[in-house]
């Protein structure tokens, strides 16, 4: 989303009415407690894809089954010298994934470009059946086997304890499959009395990445079930290109324009000094 080199500061997101935005062409996603605001849901596909410059543009359709309402996210250091088995090890975990667990239709490896041997997993549900199935899985007994060699604090220390759940309370996702290749994971704090508003400026978000950004082609909006004034944008690109041209867009000159109001710590240290850049290791 942000950008370090975005010169417009205000775009004019916030003047357009947010349940207008979220109704246009997105389908409502319930939030329960949360929020009740509507998300912009997509149909999904399994992202082992071609040509990622073939998808252009989401469809504006949608099933209930294709709409992820629940995401983790969950970073990890390898342990010294274990970052090549590390990766290795993820790699072979994407297929279990795909071979052994329909509820999990999106799951991410990523590996930090500014962190050697700093990891992270990031998947996406359906439900929570979706979820609870893959913590209970394979894959998941796997690592907790591994950890206590691969990641530095083992299992719980370096595992468990990283584990970050949230809402998904804006989507998008493409009807036909899109490879990607880089990734970005965003958290923040809405500043205080300000966590409804981020919600809404984020749904608002989420449509003018839908109209207007045909090379972004995931774009997620979490909102926290561990504490509802923490907030993530998680966004998945084909290749380098694709994350510039976001980066140099219209959302993020909003959010530029937006954040003193409405994240703790304003725009640099609120947002930019939060803005984590990944290479996609395996995808599901």
């Amino acid at each position: 989303m942000p950008n370090r080199h975005v010169d417009v500061v205000q775009d004019g997101l916030t003047d357009m009415p947010v349940a207008h935005i979220a109704r246009r062409s997105c389908r409502a996603v319930a939030l329960g407690v949360l929020i009740g605001l509507a998300g912009c849901a997509h149909e999904a596909g399994d992202h082992a894809a071609s040509n990622p410059t073939d998808q252009t543009q989401p469809s504006s359709q949608t099933h209930e089954e294709d709409t992820m309402t629940k995401a983790t996210m969950i970073p990890m250091t390898a342990a010294p010298q274990q970052a090549a088995d590390l990766r290795s090890f993820l790699k072979i975990g994407r297929d279990g994934v795909a071979r052994n667990e329909p509820g999990t239709p999106h799951w991410y490896a990523l590996e930090r470009e500014d962190g050697a041997g700093q990891f992270a997993i990031f998947d996406l549900f359906p439900n929570q059946a979706g979820r609870d199935a893959h913590f209970n899985g394979e894959v998941a007994a796997a690592l907790a086997s591994k950890a206590p060699q691969l990641v530095a604090g083992g299992w719980d220390d370096g595992v468990v304890a990283n584990v970050l759940h949230y809402e998904t309370i804006a989507q998008k996702i493409p009807a036909s499959p899109v490879s990607v290749t880089k990734a970005t994971y965003i958290p923040m704090t809405a500043a205080p009395g300000q966590a409804d508003a981020l919600a809404e400026f984020l749904v608002a978000g989420c449509q003018m990445v839908i109209d207007g950004e045909p090379l972004t082609p995931y774009w997620l909006a979490l909102r926290s079930e561990q504490d509802d004034h923490r907030f993530a944008i998680v966004d998945l690109f084909p290749n380098q290109a694709g994350r510039d041209a976001h980066f140099g867009g219209k959302v993020a000159a909003a959010l530029q324009g937006n954040a003193e109001a409405l994240v703790a710590g304003g725009w640099s240290d609120g947002v930019l000094a939060n803005v984590v850049h990944f290479d996609v290791v395996a995808a599901k």
